[in-house]
This record gives C-alpha cells, structure tokens and sequence, in this order.
C-alpha cells in the first residue's frame, strides 16, 4: 500500500504535521500553489513565558506570492525571531540541546519553502521519520485541476492508491471522487498528547519546538 499525504510546507510546524508525516508512505510538500495570509506557511505558534501564545512570523517579501515555491524571506538573518524563541524557551528543561540546533537550521535561507522543508526533513531525522518526499512542483501531474481533483491527480503521479487526510479537511473534500478515481480516502487518527509544559496551564497545538524545548527529541519520539 503507497499511502501519500499532501500539505504546504508550513514553518517549525505542531505536532499534528509530524504525526501526518509518520502515517504516511510518501508525503508531497504541496509548493506550487498559491501564497494564503492566512495559512501556517511563514508562522506558528509558540507559549509565553506568561503562559499564553503568541505567533512566530517569517517576514517575506510581498511579491511573486503567487506560487508559494517563489516566496522569497525579508530577512535572510532572522535574528528577531531566534531572539524570541530564547526568551521564551531559555527555562526549559531542553534549551540547551535543542535551541542551537534550530538557530542553524534557520539562519541564512533565501526562499521560504526551502528553509520550512529542510527543517521538517531535519525534525523528521531526528525523530526516526522514514518516509519518501516530494515537491507537488517536481511532480507531473495536471497543476490546473483543482482541490480534490489535484489530490488524486497527485497521488496518482506517484501511483499511490491511498489519500491520507488530516481530520480537519473532510468538510471541502468532495469524497466520491476518490471511489470514482480509485484512490482510498482514509483520515489521520490523531489525540493530541498531553507533556510537562513550562508557564501556568497546557496550551495545545503549538510548533513541535515546543515539545522538543519541554521534553526532548527522544520523549517527542514515543508520543509518536
């Protein structure tokens, strides 16, 4: 069974992308379609030292937001948002290890899909991830269709017969269309865990940074 998922390539993101990634066979950065404000592509967020949640914000240069392959980074060095990162996760039990870590992996990138993929590919080794990547953009595959049609065509570009989906996309996926087009549609099985967590109360559905500054890269492993 050749399992493909498909998503953007979103910025140190939660948990729940790992989890996607490890329940798959083969996983499609989805970079050639266009920019959204809106999605997770350049932020994410992380917990305050007051125990809240702020947004971490990737600044990009606002032209060519067409193609989210073209999204190019305001500021190579991203000095302002490594500062952040340690002043809110310098009391964890793991900054140490895990915080020079992440300062190489962010610094000195130009476009923003390559620097969010290396990351991921990055967090996915370090966690024992072992699965096949792709960019939608290397694919062949017809880049005119459309939401569900696209995903099929996709999946079947890389002649797999299954579509994993996360839980919260059944409410725009036009389901028939994968029976119609030979593809099983199943859909991610996910309880977001609970861990040890600095500052007041447990916040969910943060980056994975937070997990990995609490409790490790080997404890983020068997919750996986």
């Amino acid at each position: 069974m050749t399992i493909v998922a498909i998503h953007q390539p979103n910025f140190i993101p939660w948990f729940g992308y790992f989890h996607k990634i490890k329940s798959c066979t083969d996983f499609v950065f989805l970079d050639d379609v266009a920019f959204s404000r809106n999605a997770m592509i350049n932020r994410v967020k992380i917990k305050t030292r007051k125990g809240g949640k702020t947004y971490i914000t990737v600044p990009i240069v606002h032209k060519n937001l067409n193609s989210i392959d073209n999204v190019r980074i305001a500021d190579f060095s991203m000095k302002k948002i490594l500062s952040v990162i340690e002043y809110n996760y310098r009391d964890t039990d793991y900054f140490r290890d895990i915080f020079p870590w992440i300062k190489d992996m962010i610094l000195n990138w130009e476009y923003l899909r390559d620097m969010n993929i290396f990351i991921i590919k990055k967090i996915c080794e370090s966690l024992k991830i072992d699965v096949d990547f792709w960019c939608s953009s290397n694919l062949e595959y017809d880049d005119k269709l459309r939401r569900t049609d696209r995903l099929i065509d996709i999946v079947r570009s890389l002649n797999g017969d299954t579509y994993l989906s996360g839980n919260g996309s059944g409410a725009y996926l036009e389901k028939h269309k994968f029976d119609e087009g030979g593809v099983k549609l199943i859909f991610q099985n996910l309880t977001y865990p609970t861990y040890p967590q600095k500052y007041n109360d447990f916040v969910s559905g943060l980056s994975i940074l937070d997990m990995l500054m609490n409790i490790g890269v080997e404890e983020t492993r068997k919750f996986l």
